[in-house]
């Protein structure tokens, strides 16, 4: 059995050859007939006895050189299932806790909050290190495992983390870091935390106000039942969405009970005494009468996947815009001069 990396210009993945492969690393193959399957939540590319592989030559693949940058990237080039990466991070927060594995040994695990310019992720390290924050650190040789939606960062090896001496830019405060993302890179992109995006809201679903939450699981009760747990004596929790377009993409806004009491301004109570008084249907007519049509400032952290693209609010803030500068702004857009 043989366990090695592949790359190319898009990118590198590790591979398992269960037949003797003897090539040296910048020999450039074609292989043909190999199969991809997963190796912890990780793609892989597997070849057995019926894969074929021949010596390629092709002046203008790119060199090993131009491949190792590959594998260089930034907070926000992290794509689930990503292996060998090079990353550097600001730790913004970092913690430990003790679990029983399936076993019934005791692990330790360590992970935080890291930031760069570029965004924010959690790094879970399954080694001993406990950086301070506001600490710099080089890793290499990471993998990006999803978790709640979002790629994080996940080294196994202490050795693949270096405490730097040297900042590699200006200190960046967590409280005020958010990167700026236009709706439709944001839409056509990877799922991202400690972003701020803004559109124009085109729809307020029906199921905005009080909801109903499975105790085990969270999720939403649909006629008091559980799709995982079954029949529930549902908690009552608050949430708002709606729908949100900047002309060109669209994308799910999702608000959770603290964003949507800032965002209404009254709590749960009051928002629960109003669907009383004038039902839910009420509430959601008073609520797109309010929003439809307004352009919202949004920061929180997106999930892209094949459902398409939700943004998950952690503060929503409605942009006011005279009608000259929304005028202005459109034809600047286009290219209209007057």
């Amino acid at each position: 059995m043989v366990r090695g990396r592949l790359g190319d210009s898009s990118g590198s993945i590790g591979f398992l050859s269960w037949v003797p492969l003897e090539h040296e690393p910048g020999t450039l193959l074609k292989i043909d007939g190999a199969s991809v399957r997963k190796f912890r939540e990780t793609p892989e590319i597997n070849i057995g006895d019926r894969t074929r592989i021949e010596v390629y030559h092709d002046t203008a693949f790119a060199s090993m050189e131009d491949l190792s940058q590959a594998n260089k990237v930034a907070i926000s080039d992290l794509r689930n299932g990503m292996r060998d990466i090079e990353v550097t991070v600001q730790v913004e927060s970092w913690v430990q806790r003790s679990f029983s594995s399936e076993d019934g040994t005791e692990r330790v695990v360590r992970s935080g909050d890291v930031i760069d310019p570029s965004g924010r992720c959690r790094l879970t390290a399954w080694c001993e290190v406990d950086p301070e924050p506001g600490d710099f650190l080089h890793l290499t040789g990471a993998r990006v495992q999803e978790w709640q939606g979002s790629p994080d960062l996940v080294v196994d090896d202490a050795a693949q983390i270096s405490n730097l001496s040297d900042a590699p830019w200006e200190s960046i405060d967590p409280e005020q870091h958010w990167v700026d993302v236009d709706l439709t890179s944001m839409v056509s992109g990877g799922s991202r935390r400690g972003i701020r995006t803004s559109g124009t809201v085109v729809a307020v679903r029906p199921d905005s106000g009080i909801v109903e939450r499975c105790p085990e699981c969270r999720r939403v009760l649909r006629d008091g039942s559980c799709m995982e747990h079954g029949p529930q004596r549902g908690e009552e929790d608050l949430r708002l969405r709606f729908v949100i377009d900047d002309g060109v993409s669209n994308a799910s806004l999702l608000m959770s009970k603290d964003a949507s009491e800032a965002f209404l301004g009254v709590n749960q109570e009051s928002v629960k005494e109003e669907i009383a008084r004038d039902g839910r249907d009420g509430f959601v007519a008073s609520l797109r009468q309010r929003v439809l049509a307004q352009r919202f400032s949004i920061k929180g952290r997106s999930i892209v996947d094949d459902q398409g693209a939700m943004l998950l609010a952690d503060e929503t803030e409605q942009i006011q815009t005279t009608a000259a500068d929304a005028a202005n702004d459109v034809m600047q857009r286009w290219g209209v001069v007057l």
